[in-house]
C-alpha cells in the first residue's frame, strides 16, 4: 500500500480486521479496508489519496454499536467507464467517496475504503 495512505491510517483509523474474519498479523499486510475512520479523517483520507492518485473504488459503512463495532453492509463503488482516462478515474472515484462520506445522514458510522494502489 502506498507508505502515505498507509501511515494516516495506522495513525487516524481503527483496526477493523476482526469484522471481515482475518487472520493477517501484521498492519502492513493489511488491505485499505481494514482500516475505519471517522467523517473527519475520512475527507482527509479522501483529499490524500487525491494527492496521490490514487483512485478510491469503493468503500462500506461501519457501525458504532455500544457493544462495539459491526460492518452495515451499506456501500458505494465507483466502476471505470470505458475509456475513461486514469487522470479521470482518479478525480470520478474521489468525488464519488467524498460525496458519499459528506452527504452520509448518520455520525454514529466510521468509513473504511477501497483503493485501487498499484
Amino acid at each position: 500500500m502506498n507508505v502515505v495512505l498507509f501511515n494516516y491510517l495506522v495513525q487516524n483509523g481503527q483496526d477493523i480486521s476482526g469484522l471481515y474474519g482475518s487472520s493477517i498479523n501484521k498492519h502492513e499486510d493489511y488491505p485499505s479496508y481494514y482500516w475505519a475512520l471517522d467523517k473527519d479523517h475520512s475527507i482527509e483520507f479522501i483529499t490524500l489519496c487525491s494527492e496521490e492518485l490514487i483512485p478510491i473504488i469503493g468503500g462500506d459503512v461501519v457501525d458504532v454499536l455500544c457493544d462495539g463495532l459491526e460492518l452495515s453492509y451499506t456501500y458505494w463503488h465507483y466502476d471505470r467507464v470505458n475509456n475513461e482516462c486514469f487522470k479521470d478515474y482518479v478525480e470520478h472515484s474521489i468525488n464519488k467517496a467524498r460525496e458519499y462520506v459528506y452527504y452520509y445522514n448518520n455520525e454514529s458510522v466510521l468509513f473504511s475504503f477501497t483503493i485501487l494502489d498499484y
